[in-house]
């Protein structure tokens, strides 16, 4: 089971399709793409499209962010994901709940050893003399 918050489902005959709300340093779009791909943010908007059109029967497929940055004078801006971005997204998002699945159900869960003891490097304790 998946369940999202969708902050926006503009449908206005000039744009429709869901919007998301975010802060950011910065809503220059030449900064946005780095932005929404290091935070996932096309995942999420992929996962929003599916969720949505999946409760509604709808089909909508454009995805928005309205952003506020976070400094004064508070820039606004409205960024739309390319169909091609929320197709990328789709692809990793659902690829990623595959991996979860199969973790899932081998109760086998990647992450760092646990209990590791750690020792100082020579570099560390030369520095000390």
């Amino acid at each position: 089971l998946c369940k999202g918050l969708i902050d926006l489902c503009p449908k206005d005959g000039v744009r429709s399709g869901l919007a998301d709300l975010k802060t950011a340093a910065s809503g220059d779009p030449a900064d946005w793409p780095r932005y929404v791909f290091n935070m996932r943010l096309h995942w999420q908007a992929a996962m929003y499209l599916d969720l949505w059109n999946r409760a509604t029967g709808e089909d909508l497929q454009d995805f928005f962010h309205i952003v506020s940055e976070q400094e004064p004078p508070h820039e606004p801006s409205m960024l739309a994901l390319s169909r091609d971005f929320v197709v990328l997204g789709r692809d990793q998002y659902r690829a990623a709940l595959r991996r979860y699945a199969e973790c899932e159900e081998k109760d086998e869960w990647p992450g760092y050893p646990l209990n590791t003891v750690i020792e100082p490097e020579k570099w560390m304790r030369s520095r000390s003399e």
